[in-house]
């Protein structure tokens, strides 16, 4: 029985159609070969073909076609065996029982030697080797297994096992020494043409895209990744199909492009949630509430990051370090500083353990020196950063060291800490934060981020360097005019339109299934209501960066000597205005709040005789316009101030 590593559409076809006219043993033969292609195609179903194959083992045949042969009739009931085994241990593994699924690969592997069957040892061997990397955190058991497994291949002189072997190596290794894994693979798979199977092509893809990340060649390692996910796709290994699609989604967050990263992350999502692994579905919940939050939506991506989390089991594997990281991100925006710590010491755990010093850790510490820096423990926070951009510098990773430096800044700020000797700095915020600027300048094709030049005017205009201050805003309009576009404006409005369609789709059905329909609905309506949200969420971001370049500008105007009374009064009414229109783009985001069930009040003093003068000053001009005169007449004993009745 040769079979294919991963099998293509048409092997599957030929198959199902076999299986279509043959009754009894003779199935046999079939039903493993199309559990095996189907492993990852449809989990599910390929369970279900082990046991029928399995009920047939138990009947003492192995489907030869000659009844009366007996040549050779165990060796194929063990390679039979050892295949199912094979398939039902890598499902348990896709499905985070991990224990059972070690057993599994184990007793395949003996099996699969037993008969001299090197490939299918190769296969047990290449399995076991990922789950232990990937899953385990145990990623010198890992090592020695993909070495195993090179050997085995080798020696059944399968060399398109042999090059998927090495290209799942070099990922592993990267996993853990990204430096070294580069300077062995880097040269070797880069250069390798392209085989013309799609399951092997794959891997090779996405084992260079992470290359290109860690050489910062940001369009690169998509373009990869684009091709990774398609061949995989082809090649019916979903779940390299849905980690690569989570690299995208990572890599254009990286871009700053939230449009086109949660498109890739709803691509992750629903092959996740269509598999039901739930590893992979943690890693794709993760990239999306990632989206979500560089988008302005902390809540929704916290919901779905405690949905991610919940769903992921044992606290193990590179994944769930990903999701508690980006919690804790989460929690900080949110001001909910215990809760991040927590969520940073579990990503914390989990790779010391394992015995990782890669950028996972890094980006945990990272997170760490935030909240300790916020819990007034200088010393640790600053020792924990600096940590992080030890692990960044060593692995050579240039542009991951961005977030670092501005977090240092941070810190720098919070504890007024001067900048370092030799630095010409006004202050030591100033310094990290032009380091981060230096390296986002550096790498190719990312475009600088513009909330980094408004702080870095901010710093100056507080350091009284108004110049610099107004030459830094200028860029940071400059750069937003840029990076803004309709994506996610369009996006938005698609995502409306296909689940309104979903959800009149289940409309129709009505009638014939009640059940079914109203779940459907109720599916529906809820990822309508995610599409609003978006689509509120992509068109504050539209409003409000134009909007932050007047205020900013108008503030800075405001502080301008030479400005004359009558101009100064006009800015000042400008500055008002803008105000005044920031608190309706926000009080419309609130309004979404409140149909999601997450409003919250906070009353507040405030000065009405202030208040009533700047709505004087908003509607004065329009009124001028119309040819009326607005008076604004306070009554008597009207209080200066409001205050909250405790």
């Amino acid at each position: 029985m040769d079979l294919d590593y991963f099998g293509a559409d048409h092997d599957v076809q030929g198959l199902e159609r076999q299986l279509a006219v043959v009754d009894g043993p003779l199935r046999l033969p079939g039903l493993t070969a199309l559990a095996w292609y189907l492993r990852q195609r449809d989990t599910r179903r390929a369970l279900l073909l082990v046991h029928e194959a399995q009920a047939l083992l138990a009947t003492g045949s192995t489907g030869s076609a000659t009844p009366d042969a007996t040549a050779g009739d165990d060796t194929e009931r063990v390679r039979c065996q050892a295949r199912l085994m094979l398939v039902e241990g890598e499902a348990r593994w896709l499905f985070a029982e991990l224990a059972p699924a070690q057993q599994l690969l184990s007793q395949a592997r003996e099996r699969f030697a037993a008969i001299g069957d090197a490939t299918g040892a190769g296969d047990a061997w290449l399995a076991l080797a990922m789950l232990l990397q990937f899953h385990a955190d145990e990623p010198a058991r890992a090592n020695a297994c993909f070495a195993e497994s090179q050997s085995a291949y080798r020696s059944a002189g399968d060399e398109l096992r042999l090059r998927c072997a090495e290209a799942s190596l070099a990922l592993g290794q990267f996993m853990q020494e990204p430096a070294a894994a580069v300077a062995r693979w880097a040269a070797v798979l880069g250069a390798a043409p392209p085989s013309g199977h799609a399951g092997l092509d794959a891997r090779i893809a996405v084992t260079n895209g992470w290359f290109a990340q860690f050489r910062g060649e940001l369009a690169q390692e998509i373009a990869l990744n684009q091709r990774a996910f398609s061949l995989a796709l082809v090649a019916g290994q979903l779940r390299t199909a849905i980690i690569v699609a989570g690299n995208v989604t990572r890599a254009f967050i990286n871009l700053n492009d939230p449009a086109q990263a949660l498109e890739w992350a709803e691509r992750a999502v629903a092959l996740a949630r269509r598999t039901g692994w739930p590893a992979t579905l943690t890693l794709s919940l993760s990239w999306m509430g990632m989206a979500l939050h560089r988008m302005g939506r902390p809540e929704a991506a916290r919901a779905l990051l405690d949905e991610a989390l919940a769903g992921s089991g044992a606290r193990t594997g590179n994944f769930h370090t990903i999701a508690s990281t980006l919690l804790g991100d989460v929690c900080v925006s949110l001001g909910e500083y215990a809760a991040a710590a927590d969520a940073y010491a579990v990503s914390e755990e989990i790779e010391r353990r394992a015995g990782r010093s890669t950028w996972y850790l890094a980006d945990a510490l990272r997170g760490k020196s935030l909240v300790l820096s916020r819990f007034r423990r200088r010393g640790e926070a600053v020792a924990a950063i600096e940590e992080a951009i030890a692990i960044h510098v060593k692995a050579g990773v240039r542009w991951r060291q961005a977030a670092c430096l501005q977090a240092l800044a941070t810190i720098a700020r919070e504890h007024q800490l001067p900048p370092p000797a030799g630095s010409s700095a006004a202050t030591g915020t100033i310094h990290y934060l032009e380091q981060a600027l230096a390296i986002d300048e550096g790498t190719e094709g990312k475009t600088v981020s513009d909330e980094l030049c408004s702080e870095l005017s901010r710093e100056y205009e507080a350091a009284g360097d108004l110049a610099r201050a107004l030459a830094f805003e200028r860029r940071a309009m400059a750069t937003r005019v840029r990076i803004q576009s309709k994506k996610a404006t369009d996006l938005a409005a698609a995502m409306q339109v296909r689940f309104e369609t979903e959800r009149a789709k289940a409309d129709a059905e009505h009638n014939r299934a009640l059940a079914e329909a109203e779940a459907r609905r109720a599916d529906a309506e809820a990822a309508a209501n995610r599409a609003k949200s978006v689509f509120l969420a992509s068109m504050s971001h539209e409003l409000r960066s134009p909007l932050n370049a007047m205020l900013g500008f108008s503030r800075l105007l405001m502080r301008d000597a030479s400005l004359g009374e009558r101009a100064r009064r006009d800015v000042g009414v400008v500055l008002s205005s803008g105000e005044h229109l920031y608190q309706v783009i926000n009080q419309v985001l609130e309004l979404s709040k409140i149909e999601a069930g997450h409003m919250s009040v906070k009353p507040v003093g405030f000065n009405l005789p202030v208040v009533l003068h700047e709505l004087e000053e908003v509607f004065a001009l329009s009124a001028r316009q119309k040819g009326l005169r607005l008076v604004v007449e306070a009554a008597p004993g009207l209080p200066s101030h409001w205050r909250p009745m405790c």
